[in-house]
């Protein structure tokens, strides 16, 4: 039988080790302030491209690991560079539009119908 997915991303082609090594940046960061907090940074892609170029002058000068985390500075680098594409595709919004879109969100999920349907299904 074909499948027909050659035009779908390939998400196999990603290097998964080096992927593990950003992961381990985002935990330390999720540690240190909170899940997902990067996502709420006041000019984050600004200040994301500031800190990716912090990391790429240490690594240019020779320096492997960052100091406080003791993980590669690349991976701090490579973490940066996703922070920044996220802001980049993401412009900023106030508090009030991000709980807005949280609810329209859950509204487009969550519809009367759906919950209707399930409770039919499931009501002994």
């Amino acid at each position: 039988m074909k499948k027909y997915d050659q035009e779908k991303v390939r998400m196999g082609l990603l290097p998964f080790d080096s992927l593990k090594e950003v992961a381990r940046v985002l935990t330390f960061g999720s540690k240190k302030y909170t899940d997902y907090g990067w996502k709420q940074v006041e000019n984050g892609y600004q200040r994301y491209e500031d800190a990716l170029l912090r990391h790429l002058t240490d690594h240019k000068n020779g320096e492997i690991y960052d100091d406080e985390s003791k993980l590669y500075h690349l991976s701090h680098l490579a973490c940066c560079s996703l922070m920044m594409l996220w802001h980049f595709m993401n412009p900023e919004i106030t508090e009030e539009e991000m709980e807005n879109a949280k609810i329209v969100s859950l509204h487009d999920v969550i519809t009367e119908e759906k919950i209707t349907e399930f409770c039919e299904r499931y009501t002994i």
